[in-house]
């Protein structure tokens, strides 16, 4: 999973510096990929990553990879998605992983509603629950967003582990707004000059 959202992010990229659609609409068709891993859909996946459909195994399905981290780095990827495309599908497939995370009591303890998994991997969910948080308006998002980041903070910096960093930091660069005093439930950020063209 993790491998098919970072080639997408590198098209979407190619596709916001020349301007030409059709890198969007390939990356559309890696994501269509994640979607097959998600719903079970085996006989697509193998058709569109025959290597993926071998690994793929009934607990898997709802998430968006096998583990925590590649959860996160597929929510990096769809986020960039809707960012450039304006689609908002994402949502449900977002909330459905996070659904799925919930179950896994390796990474989530669901008796004190904690995060239990890698410290790394909080640090990149973190913009992915905010997210969710600021589409649905669902306070526990942002509460588990808040929670995931401090289990993050009681590990070494991020900022001395470059690759780290820059996962988090693409994926999360407005995450520090829903920490800042500024922030009131309710209001969103105004992402208007983001949106492509």
């Amino acid at each position: 999973g993790a491998k098919v959202a970072s080639r997408s992010v590198a098209l979407m990229r190619a596709n916001e510096v020349t301007g030409d659609r059709r890198w969007l609409e390939t990356s559309k068709g890696l994501l269509e990929t994640l979607y097959a891993w998600q719903d079970g859909d085996i006989e697509k996946l193998r058709r569109l990553a025959p290597s993926l459909a071998g690994q793929w195994q009934e607990n898997f399905k709802e998430g968006l990879g096998k583990s925590s981290w590649e959860c996160a780095v597929v929510w990096n990827a769809l986020q960039y998605y809707q960012r450039l495309s304006g689609h908002r599908s994402i949502l449900p497939r977002m909330q459905r992983s996070a659904q799925w995370l919930y179950q896994n009591p390796k990474v989530w303890n669901s008796e004190r509603k904690e995060f239990v998994g890698s410290p790394r991997a909080a640090l990149v969910l973190a913009p992915g629950l905010a997210a969710l948080f600021e589409e649905t308006g669902n306070e526990q998002f942002l509460e588990q967003a808040r929670g995931v980041f401090q289990k993050a903070l009681e590990t070494r910096p991020p900022i001395e582990d470059p690759g780290l960093f820059g996962s988090v930091f693409t994926a999360g660069q407005y995450f520090p707004w829903f920490l800042s005093k500024e922030f009131q439930p309710g209001t969103k950020r105004d992402v208007s000059s983001l949106i492509a063209p």
